[in-house]
């Protein structure tokens, strides 16, 4: 069995890889590895990541805007993603816990202390991993029985006729694993769309018809 893919999204390299070993240590599990990764100009950047079968979750870096790499932070990443993946595990790391995270928390699994996860040891970081160990755990428990799922409607509409249950079922299914394609799709479209306008905007009113 391949290990899950957990991203971890900083717009600091020295920092990326130093939560990256952090967390590596404090999860201590052959069956999760985490990739640092920098933050993507675009939301939709970050589509391509949803859709792959060993998707794990992420790990964002709170204070990444104003730094001139985004124009983003890690709460408002985490809206965008849960967004399309509801139940996606996110957890937002930070260096400063005090900060007032009033109304967003519900984004994220967890607001995690940069410091709370140095020290495996201590009693904090070992509730928090066996915290997080278990989401990862029902996440690949669900996906697999969503994807079980579906390959048995899909096997058995090609067998015989489904019930009006089973065919409303089958079409979310099959809908909730295309979403991350489609977001990209209308991603696509608006940056067409916006594009356009600014030409408009350059040309004047007469001079672009489309």
């Amino acid at each position: 069995m391949r290990p899950i893919i957990v991203y971890l999204v900083d717009d600091k390299e020295e920092a990326r890889w130093a939560n990256g070993n952090a967390l590596e240590k404090l999860l201590a599990s052959p069956d999760i590895k985490i990739v640092p990764i920098e933050p993507f100009p675009e939301y939709a950047q970050f589509n391509a990541f949803l859709g792959q079968p060993d998707l794990g979750g992420f790990f964002i870096d709170q204070k990444m805007k104003g730094g001139g790499v985004v124009n983003y932070n890690g709460i408002e990443l985490a809206g965008y993603l849960r967004g399309i993946f509801p139940k996606l595990p996110i957890y937002i790391l930070t260096g400063y816990p005090s900060e007032d995270f009033t109304g967003t928390r519900y984004r994220v699994e967890d607001i995690v202390d940069k410091e709370d996860i140095e020290d495996r040891e201590s009693e904090k970081a070992k509730t928090l991993r066996a915290r997080i160990l278990r989401r990862f755990a029902v996440f690949q428990d669900v996906l697999s029985e969503r994807e079980q799922k579906f390959h048995d409607l899909l096997v058995k509409s090609l067998r015989e006729p489904l019930t009006s249950e089973e065919e409303k079922e089958l079409g979310i299914l099959e809908a909730e694993r295309l979403v991350p394609a489609q977001a990209e799709d209308l991603q696509d479209v608006k940056v067409l769309e916006k594009a356009i306008e600014e030409l408009r905007a350059k040309l004047g009113p007469d001079r672009l018809s489309l």
